[in-house]
């Protein structure tokens, strides 16, 4: 591990240096970068990750950490055995005499202080470790503070920590600690506001959990939390529901009542019965709109208020919304998009390269029908995936039944959550239509092109009814693949330079995607012969499944589908 200069070893949260995630971790970058908003956070100071690296610099405990890395993570036993011993040489370490001496010249006499853990690979978008590291609460003096910092380093061998990494594919040897070290609030209230909603995803709806005293208690769960939902665009209260604690001699107004549905109607609790007033509630949604625009994503945001005051404790991405399809919808309607990557049996997140070429590939298909991507049948890409927004399919009471009894033939299991979602939502369906601004004579061209096709593959239908041309499909299309390919390449080469190259690729790829429709088409007789031997036989599905799993040569099955 490389150590970072020594005059980096301790940063107040005011020092700009702060901001990097490399020195200050996750929570500490994040806070340092709230404090350089002008946010109102409590005075602090990170001891970097220059002080952790230079207390793994030891040759004992390189070498554990190393053991730790090449240990199977399966094997639990051994990842615990190993984790509580770097845990206990950590903590039996000592901070070198300049650092204390920095560490002190930053405390207030009198003061209490929190010490946080602040990992280098915590609080990211893709990775958020919330519960996996130690806080210390309440220090005052050097003595407690220094062992809360060894106690929050040690803490980055938690099992929990080691097995989280393991999960994510986070090597231990590339991940260091900082501690956030900040004075410490009396604080009437906390809790944790998520500036979209973690249960629904929706992302104008603030969802605030908040309950009497220190924020610990809602973050660790030993306290049901005061929930108020919000309407961040109207900025009305949506739902509020009482909270409850596991003391039970707590005895909080409302807390034993149900959830209260404003928008039903219902009247919640006296304000001054909850933690939380209207205008308080206002202003902590007010804030997190600031930080979440600030850092340009939703964010789980703890607080506090003392005095009327209201504190910022730490920010971190929620990391389990589903990313948004890109292109961004431009209103609040509801869109189902059916996933094209399961469809096709790729289920891991594709490079962006391919996901550029699947869903240019899609739209120019679409576009020769006619079809305008506003308002009709489009493609959208979302966290590595390609999709096909079906909302004009579902929404409409002609296609629908279509839409979904054509995938009984190729994906059964799609049928029924894309039904309930129609039942149960289909008044909140954005108002899409497939023939909204489709182009007229677009279509009529394509229809002429499409039209032979189609009578070359109903003529296929019926020779493979009385025939054996069928046997030779395999070699046939494989050798039409073959030669397309081979042709491109010739084609791409071609050009004088890197951008003509790649203009000749684009273009090609767009008369290939229609080509490859065109002998789809012609594959597709599988479909109709399917559909027929299950109106004779209408009791043999397990049959026709096993008869389409022996034959030769068939990808599906190769591909375990």
């Amino acid at each position: 591990m490389a150590i970072l200069e020594r005059s980096s070893a301790v940063l107040s949260l005011s020092d700009p240096r702060a901001t990097k995630t490399e020195l200050s971790g996750g929570k500490g970058a994040n806070l340092a970068k709230l404090v350089s908003a002008g946010l109102p956070v409590p005075d602090g100071f990170c001891v970097t990750t220059a002080v952790y690296e230079k207390l793994a610099d030891d040759e004992e405990i390189s070498a554990m950490i190393d053991d730790l890395e090449a240990t199977d993570p399966t094997d639990t036993e051994i990842l615990r055995e190993q984790a509580a011993a770097l845990r206990e040489i950590t903590r039996a370490k000592e901070l070198p005499e300049d650092v204390q001496a920095s560490i002190e010249a930053q405390l207030e006499p009198g003061e209490s202080y929190v010490a946080r853990s602040s990992a280098t690979a915590e609080d990211l978008p893709t990775a958020s470790f919330a519960g996996q590291h130690s806080t210390v609460l309440d220090v005052s003096s050097l003595e407690d503070v220094t062992d809360a910092v060894l106690e929050c380093m040690a803490s980055l061998f938690t099992d929990r920590a080691v097995s989280y990494r393991a999960r994510n594919e986070i090597p231990h040897d590339e991940v260091s600690m900082c501690v956030v070290v900040q004075e410490m609030i009396d604080a009437d209230a906390s809790g944790v506001l998520f500036t979209a909603d973690p249960l629904t995803g929706k992302r104008t709806v603030a969802s605030i959990d908040a309950s009497t005293g220190l924020g610990e208690a809602v973050v660790s769960g030993t306290v049901t939390a005061e929930n108020v939902r919000v309407d961040r665009e109207s900025g009305d209260v949506l739902e509020y529901r009482a909270g409850v604690s596991d003391d039970a001699e707590a005895d909080p107004v409302g807390a034993n009542e149900p959830a209260v549905d404003i928008e039903n109607g219902d009247v919640p609790d006296a304000e001054e019965d909850r933690v939380l007033t209207d205008e308080q509630v206002t202003t902590l949604v007010a804030y997190g709109e600031g930080i979440e625009r600030s850092f340009d994503s939703p964010q789980d945001i703890e607080w506090s208020i003392a005095d009327g005051q209201f504190w910022r404790l730490q920010t971190r991405p929620i990391t389990t919304l589903s990313p948004l399809p890109e292109p961004r919808l431009v209103d609040d309607a509801l869109y189902v998009y059916y996933s094209w990557n399961h469809r096709q049996g790729m289920t891991e997140v594709m490079p962006p390269l391919v996901v550029d070429y699947w869903s240019r590939t899609m739209d120019v298909l679409f576009d020769r029908f006619g079809a305008d991507p506003e308002t009709g049948l489009s493609s959208a890409t979302a966290g590595g995936m390609v999709y096909i927004d079906v909302t004009p399919l579902l929404q409409s009471d002609r296609l629908a039944p279509y839409f979904l009894e054509g995938l009984n033939d190729f994906d059964r299991q799609a049928i029924a959550p894309l039904a309930e979602i129609r039942e149960r939502r289909g008044d909140e369906f954005a108002q899409t239509s497939v023939l909204r601004g489709t182009s007229l004579p677009k279509t009529l061209l394509t229809l002429g092109t499409v039209v032979p096709v189609v009578g070359r593959t109903l003529g296929s239908i019926l020779s493979g009814l009385v025939g054996r041309s069928y046997e030779d499909v395999p070699r046939r299309a494989r050798q039409w693949a073959d030669a397309t390919a081979e042709e491109m390449i010739r084609e791409v080469r071609s050009g004088d330079s890197e951008a003509e190259r790649l203009r000749i690729a684009l273009e090609k790829n767009d008369e290939f995607s229609w080509e490859a429709m065109e002998m789809a088409l012609k594959l597709w007789n599988v479909y109709f012969y399917r559909a027929a031997l299950r109106r004779l036989c209408p009791d043999a599905d397990d049959e026709f499944e096993a008869l389409e799993r022996g034959l030769r040569e068939n990808v599906t099955t190769a591909m375990m589908m």
